[in-house]
């Protein structure tokens, strides 16, 4: 991506999302020195871009395929914040070990964190009355929301179900 000219350089929301979740802008002055050092060597199918390979994999877990594994600190795949462990088991927990008329609320609360970090503000700013899409959400932003989603409880929210649906998707969908 090119920081400076084009789309990105036009589109300061798309620069700003991309910066969040990992992904650099090179200036064209180092675009043009690369590409001319591709072009000497013959390089087939190259790409180069300053990736933040740990920020990559907290937003997109299954992202980080083995090709890259390498570069990602497997214990950093999971922001602190969503590390309960690999699976969300102690979130799991939580949920059984409370009282029914509770695990709505503990649900709620974490799925209005998860939102939170995704959109970039606080809880406690979100209204549960309005659609995720009116908050802010736009199309990348549902698809690290809905990896956030699975990687932390293991199920597999439909970006477009996040996309349509209310903010409070968790009582929309019949869970308790």
């Amino acid at each position: 991506m090119i920081a400076d000219v084009g789309y990105v350089a036009e589109n300061t929301v798309i620069g700003q999302y991309l910066d969040q979740i990992g992904i650099k802008g090179l200036r064209s002055h180092q675009a043009l020195q690369i590409l001319g050092q591709l072009l000497r060597v013959e390089a087939v199918q190259t790409g180069v871009a300053p990736f933040n390979w740990q920020r990559l994999s907290e937003i997109y877990p299954t992202g980080a395929s083995a090709r890259f594994s390498q570069l990602v600190n497997e214990a950093a795949v999971l922001p602190k914040a969503d590390r309960r462990n690999s699976k969300g088991d102690l979130l799991l927990d939580d949920l059984m070990t409370a009282q029914p008329t509770e695990r709505l609320q503990i649900l709620e609360s974490h799925l209005r964190e998860l939102v939170a970090r995704v959109l970039g503000t606080s809880p406690a700013k979100l209204d549960s009355q309005k659609s995720l899409t009116n908050l802010g959400l736009d199309s990348l932003m549902g698809v690290e929301l809905s990896n956030r989603i699975e990687s932390v409880l293991g199920v597999s929210v439909p970006t477009m179900k996040l996309m349509q649906g209310p903010s409070n998707f968790a009582t929309s969908s019949g869970a308790s």
